[in-house]
């Protein structure tokens, strides 16, 4: 009983969760990306945690950090498809913010988002 009590309770969490309540973790994300140099290679599998925080960016600073590591990704790793990712994000980004994230889930939209 207990496990499925918590069950319920993480779907209700997770059906009433929103962009908004995410900003403190956004910020948190941002200001750790911000430690790590701009060339380590750790941003090789930093790129889809990166494109996912950055769905959540509602504050300009934040969503413009978001593009800037992913420019020094696509420098770094030699990745012109990530030009495409910034496109993806910048287009999530004029969206209202309560539908933001049905982009994660359209595989058409998704699908163009090669990181």
């Amino acid at each position: 009983h207990s496990l499925r009590r918590r069950q319920r309770q993480m779907c209700i969490r997770d059906s009433t969760y929103t962009v908004v309540d995410a900003q403190p973790i956004v910020s948190d994300v941002i200001q750790t990306l911000a430690k790590i140099p701009h060339d380590n290679l750790l941003w090789g599998i930093l790129l889809w945690p990166t494109v996912v925080c950055g769905m959540f960016a509602t504050n300009p600073q934040h969503q413009q950090r978001i593009l800037d590591h992913l420019y020094d990704v696509a420098s770094m790793l030699h990745m012109l498809a990530i030009f495409e990712t910034q496109n993806f994000l910048q287009t999530v980004w004029l969206q209202p913010i309560d539908s933001r994230l049905n982009a994660l889930f359209l595989t058409i939209r998704s699908s163009r988002v090669n990181c």
